[in-house]
């Protein structure tokens, strides 16, 4: 989360310039811009899910579970959320505590835990997905088709790109 709002303008970065010559203005002032809306659209993002008493690793989880209902072992789902499987067992407790997922035991193999949605959880989920695609398309609907392709490709340059640094 960015948490400088303050961002410098164009001037400011032309007199760090001259201190720091490997600064490249144009590119520092749109990955600035980037991050700060990023920043926002991360904070728009978590605001809607506090609503419904969801954190976005939680919600996450929650899509992930909507992918393949016969259920996700807790270290697929930590893979696929990015966090490490200490991490995903304490939030896998709180959202079973919360009666929105459930786990069981692997009917093909019975070491194994799988992770499955409840009805309940199926029932939030199934809340908040009109209101949250409504919230994107609100949020893209300035952008026609086209530019929304540039942008994805963009976005996708600079994925591959975070591999330099």
């Amino acid at each position: 989360m960015l948490e400088l709002y303050d961002l410098p303008d164009e001037q400011l970065l032309a007199r760090y310039k001259e201190r720091y010559p490997e600064l490249d203005v144009g590119a520092q002032l749109c990955f600035l811009k980037l991050l700060r809306v990023a920043s926002d659209m991360e904070t728009s993002l978590n605001n809607f899910l506090t609503r419904f008493g969801l954190s976005q690793r939680r919600f996450f989880i929650l899509i992930l579970l909507t992918r393949r209902p016969e259920g996700w072992t807790p270290s697929e789902l930590a893979k696929g959320t990015g966090v490490t499987n200490a991490t995903m067992t304490g939030v896998l407790d709180t959202l079973v505590k919360d009666g929105l997922v459930e786990r069981k035991t692997d009917p093909e193999d019975r070491r194994v835990k799988v992770v499955v949605m409840t009805e309940k959880g199926d029932q939030l989920i199934s809340s908040i997905f009109p209101v949250y695609y409504s919230r994107v398309a609100n949020l893209m609907e300035d952008f026609n088709a086209h530019q929304r392709e540039e942008l994805t490709e963009i976005l996708d340059k600079l994925q591959m790109g975070l591999g330099k640094l």
